[in-house]
């Protein structure tokens, strides 16, 4: 995952996936609970539907995409890490940007 102009891309199995701020709609943050550890997770929704692109804090340019999201995506709470991640082994979804999709999207 890397930050480009105006956005960032990541790199899966289906090839590069490339985000650009404005056509983001909607970030959730959440943990997954990996039995020993927690995963911190953002999942970024654009467009129409409900199809998310999950990042985990253990890809590399993860902090330097959480900067990038504070600096491009208006209204991110300062706390939603402290949020997300209390209590340990809890999934603690937040919606920390945008609104849920439309139920016919």
């Amino acid at each position: 995952m890397w930050p480009t102009d105006g956005g960032f891309v990541v790199t899966s199995n289906e090839g590069e996936i490339r985000f650009v701020w404005p056509e983001v709609l909607e970030v959730v943050a959440f943990k997954r609970d990996l039995l020993t550890s927690d995963s911190i997770r953002l999942a970024f929704r654009r467009g129409p539907g409900n199809r998310y692109l999950e990042i985990g804090e253990e890809m590399e340019g993860f902090s330097t995409l959480v900067a990038a999201m504070h600096q491009n995506l208006s209204g991110i709470p300062e706390d939603w890490l402290q949020l997300v991640t209390q209590p340990p082994f809890a999934t603690n979804v937040r919606r920390i940007f945008g609104t849920a999709p439309d139920r016919d999207d």
